[in-house]
């Protein structure tokens, strides 16, 4: 019925201008949908086929540009000014076979877009509006794209995102202290998903970092899902600035590899944290201590500082309400505090500390 009523219109318009140019009756889309490849370039061919109503005289059809847009046209994504020119005689039916080309570029600017509630569009619409060089419009042609990824096409891969173990995105660790990151990758179609890990060392990050692998990660894919890629033990045995990435080897991407920087100390926490008092081999118990005296005591395995504490004659340490009066950090195996000529007893253990000693004093002395 409404094919007729527009036949009408048309001839109805022929009769009351007399002779004129060719209208354009009608215009449309053959595929009316198309598949979108999402892991890099694309191409779309379709063909658009126009019909011009009986009477008058040859004109010529245009279409100046073609647009792509959310569902049902909402929203434009991409404009492309590809023009389309062509003569035709009233009464005429032509088929023309557009081919349109897609970069990674604006592949990825489609398939990165979101709706309102955060989800991709499951589709896209190819769109042209042809008219006539009397500027009457006919109907705008519609051609759905579906991305590949929406199904069991192509894997293409959309988001990673990395942190250390604790959620971090920097850390600062001890020599030799355990340290693993995680990447959050989302990806969405069918295939074989391969990334690798990477660090560079001190040796290359105060310029260009050159990295050297540390695992490789493959998973099969199907769908659009987010998963997590779990790091090997990162290197921590050499002191300085390290820069850790993940890179997709597999499908090709046009993510950029995501990074993240930890900093190792160059001082280790001791191998045993807590191995009580250390017997003094200098001075001896009870002695009198002075700016002269000299601390000496055996090292043990695999401390790099010494907490040295200083406690009032007769007092036991850790005793309730007793504690030490000065504490001294010191490398082994000797230390000389800047103490006053007084008794005190002294214990040393093994412990990470930092600072200086500072003059003894008594409370109320």
């Amino acid at each position: 019925m409404n094919t007729l009523l527009r036949r009408v219109a048309l001839a109805a318009a022929l009769l009351l201008a007399g002779p004129a140019l060719a209208i354009l009756e009608d215009a449309t889309a053959l595929p009316t949908a198309l598949n979108l490849t999402t892991s890099g370039p694309a191409r779309l061919q379709v063909m658009w086929v126009l019909t011009t109503a009986g009477g008058g005289s040859a004109d010529q059809i245009r279409s100046d540009s073609l647009v792509i847009t959310t569902p049902g046209g909402a929203r434009t994504l991409l404009s492309i000014p590809k023009s389309i020119r062509v003569d035709m005689d009233p009464g005429q039916t032509r088929r023309l076979t557009e081919v349109i080309q897609l970069s990674r570029g604006q592949v990825r600017q489609l398939t990165h877009s979101r709706d309102s509630t955060g989800q991709p569009w499951p589709w896209f619409e190819l769109r042209r509006q042809f008219a006539d060089s009397s500027a009457r419009v006919g109907p705008e042609v519609t051609v759905r794209l579906y991305p590949a990824g929406a199904g069991t096409g192509e894997l293409t891969v959309s988001r990673l995102d990395m942190r250390f173990d604790d959620g971090a995105t920097v850390r600062q660790i001890a020599r030799g202290e355990s340290l693993m990151a995680t990447v959050e990758i989302t990806a969405s179609g069918g295939g074989t998903l391969e990334g690798v890990w990477e660090v560079a060392d001190p040796s290359s990050t105060s310029g260009q970092p050159v990295y050297r692998i540390l695992r490789r990660d493959r998973q099969s894919w199907l769908g659009r899902t987010t998963r997590q890629f779990t790091s090997p033990a990162l290197p921590t045995r050499q002191p300085g600035l390290h820069i850790l990435q993940f890179r997709i080897l597999q499908p090709e991407a046009d993510l950029p590899p995501v990074r993240l920087i930890y900093y190792v100390q160059a001082q280790a926490p001791a191998d045993t944290a807590e191995p009580g008092p250390i017997t003094l081999q200098e001075p001896p118990a009870d002695a009198e201590i002075s700016r002269d005296t000299r601390f000496v005591w055996q090292p043990v395995a695999g401390a790099q500082t010494y907490q040295l504490e200083f406690l009032l004659p007769g007092t036991a340490e850790g005793e309730p309400d007793t504690p030490p009066w000065q504490v001294c950090c010191c490398p082994p195996p000797e230390l000389k505090p800047p103490c006053p000529a007084r008794s005190w007893s002294a214990s040393i253990r093994a412990a990470p500390c930092a600072g200086a000693c500072s003059p003894l004093t008594r409370p109320g002395g």
